[in-house]
């Protein structure tokens, strides 16, 4: 079940986990903006301590970069410091823009990039992937979380040209 008896049952928490599974959805942008009203709120009342992490679920909607960005900032905004460590956004509607702005998210958040980050089936494009792992890369060499393995799973994501893409992020490599 929930984390008590007003949650919703699809957050739960699982040890040191708080699960928020909203996957298999067909959810779109309008509808995540009111259900980041109630992760916000729901997660507010259950005054979690920051030690805990976030695995979100999400996999399976059509959320384009409006309703990512709502659900996601609604965590931040419910407990200041909680970490999202997993976050499955596949089989969604990210676009270039939408995984932009995933970039620069990962990089704010407390605690940086999740440690699992599937991003599989959308429609990213060469160059916003390019863009996105460097950026993830860049930040995750220059922070004290160097030492933490992080797993993006990219399958199917609109890229034409694979090899220049990993041929430019191994000659951007120090």
């Amino acid at each position: 079940g929930g984390l008590c008896r007003e949650m919703p049952k699809w957050i739960s928490r699982q040890g040191s986990v708080v699960r928020v599974d909203l996957g298999g959805r067909g959810m779109r942008d309008a509808a995540a903006a009111v259900l980041a009203k109630v992760v916000a709120a729901a997660l507010a009342q259950a005054d979690l301590c920051p030690s805990l992490t976030v695995s979100l679920h999400l996999a399976g909607n059509r959320l384009k970069k409006a309703g990512a960005e709502a659900l996601l900032e609604s965590i931040a905004a419910a407990q200041p410091g909680l970490h999202v460590a997993f976050l499955d956004i596949e089989r969604n509607r990210l676009g270039a823009e939408g995984v932009h702005w995933l970039s620069s998210w990962c990089l704010k958040q407390p605690g940086g990039p999740p440690e699992e980050l599937l991003l599989s089936h959308n429609k990213v494009g060469d160059e916003a992937l390019y863009r996105f792992l460097t950026a993830v890369g860049r930040h995750r060499a220059s922070s004290s979380a160097a030492c933490t393995p992080i797993w993006i799973e990219a399958r199917m994501v609109a890229v034409r040209d694979i090899d220049g893409v990993l041929d430019r992020l191994s000659s951007s490599v120090p």
